[in-house]
């Protein structure tokens, strides 16, 4: 999405008070100009399309995100539970998981390590979502459950990094 709205000069902000307290997303559009150029403008994408699971026990937080995704193209499957997240991989295979860590019940790092023992997210790679920068780091370092973790609220230049192929 970012990537579709930045091409036009306009700019997309995400912000969070915290769990429970909402998503806020800003989308500012440019003013539009009559152009004297008769050539045409297309924004480019810069990110091939993906197959993207989203798990986040905020339906707001994940719908919001879910679709933006979706606008910049890529194919997103949402659970708000770690049991639902493993039903969905039964018949979909994510290129890249979003894991909300602090869950109910399953956590995300309890979600990501049933995740590795699946043949068919042998290749997934899996971010941490977190409002605890320290927590992802130590998940990172010490369990090496996760591939990468993202701090909410969620920068969009460092969800598009965190899509990047390893």
């Amino acid at each position: 999405m970012k990537h579709l709205v930045t091409a036009h000069n306009g700019t997309v902000t995400i912000a969070s008070a915290g769990e429970g307290q909402g998503t806020e997303v800003i989308l500012q559009p440019p003013i539009v100009c009559k152009r004297t150029s008769k050539v045409p403008m297309t924004a480019r994408r810069t990110m091939a399309s993906m197959r993207i699971l989203l798990v986040d026990d905020s339906a707001d937080a994940t719908e919001a995100l879910g679709t933006l995704l979706e606008l910049d193209g890529h194919e997103v499957k949402r659970a708000q539970k770690g049991p639902g997240a493993l039903r969905i991989v039964e018949s979909f295979t994510p290129d890249v998981a979003l894991i909300d860590i602090s869950m109910p019940r399953m956590d995300g790092a309890a979600l990501a390590q049933l995740l590795r023992l699946r043949a068919q997210c042998s290749q997934t790679k899996l971010v941490a979502l977190t409002g605890y920068a320290n927590s992802a780091s130590r998940l990172l370092s010490d369990e090496r459950v996760f591939d990468d973790h993202l701090t909410k609220p969620l920068s969009l230049d460092d969800l598009a990094e965190a899509l990047q192929p390893s």
